[in-house]
């Protein structure tokens, strides 16, 4: 709308070096985070009024935060965070600790000598489905969590695992289709929740970067703008 404006944070109150936001995510408890470029995590402190900034690690992959995936475990809150060197987990309280310098975690990262590893330090996205498996969109084809069993299960798109497929991000189908949808760069492809056939969708748009589902359409987050698309 034309009456719409959009700003930014007054300067003042943000004495933050973020170059670029990748994600902005909102937990059970109204807590806002943000997943940033060399940044590590942004997030809002209601008591100030400000975002505030928290670093992972000095070293660690320059703290890039693709995807951010808010999560409940035994009532405790954790984020999975998609990250340029693996999946990591975070207590959500241990962000906010602020007597913490570097919050611990839990680190996923590719083991050749583990089929069940994850397949690509680099996860672009991170999405939960109704049955509570954690997917992960990677540089090298779609990887799907079992939380309980800990264990990973890579999904290429071709079937050939000599071609690496980076999945930018992941959907669930129209409700009661047990379908998927998985995005490269340049196609957005169909797939049951078998994973043995993966479908390509025809779509006009190229350059994907977000797919979210939702109460009436589709909508496509691309490097051509913002698309509309309708569940059937």
């Amino acid at each position: 709308k034309s009456s719409s404006s959009f700003h930014a944070p007054e300067p003042a109150l943000q004495k933050l070096d973020v170059n670029a936001c990748n994600q902005i995510v909102e937990d059970r408890k109204g807590r806002i985070f943000v997943g940033a470029w060399n940044s590590g995590i942004l997030f809002f402190d209601e008591r100030e009024g400000k975002f505030k900034q928290r670093i992972i690690s000095p070293v660690y992959a320059q703290n890039v935060v693709f995807s951010i995936l808010p999560f409940v475990e035994n009532n405790t809150d954790y984020l999975w965070l998609g990250t340029t060197a693996g999946l990591l987990k975070i207590k959500t309280d241990d962000i906010f600790s602020l007597g913490l310098s570097l919050p611990p975690f839990i680190s996923y990262v590719p083991d050749k000598l583990n089929a069940e590893s994850i397949s690509n330090e680099i996860i672009n996205s991170v999405f939960k489905d109704r049955s509570g498996n954690i997917w992960l969109g990677t540089a090298s084809g779609v990887n799907k969590l079992d939380p309980l069993q800990q264990q990973f299960q890579t999904v290429y798109l071709s079937g050939d695992k000599t071609i690496a497929e980076e999945i930018n991000t992941m959907s669930e189908g129209p409700d009661g289709t047990g379908e998927f949808y998985f995005a490269t760069g340049k196609q957005i492809f169909r797939a049951k929740k078998e994973l043995d056939n993966f479908q390509p969708v025809p779509s006009p748009v190229n350059f994907i970067n977000c797919i979210v589902k939702g109460k009436q359409f589709y909508w496509i987050g691309s490097f051509r703008g913002l698309w509309q698309c309708d569940k059937n």
